[in-house]
């Protein structure tokens, strides 16, 4: 189950996606950069 998803930072460019989101399951934040 995640707690919440934190939206794309601005700093982010309009061809990068930069996402984070907390498991609270295992306690950790995963962290996902995809470059177009």
């Amino acid at each position: 189950m995640t707690y919440f998803d934190i939206a794309t930072p601005a700093a982010s460019t309009e061809e990068s996606t930069i996402s984070y989101s907390y498991d609270s399951e295992s306690n950790s934040v995963s962290y996902s950069n995809s470059d177009s």
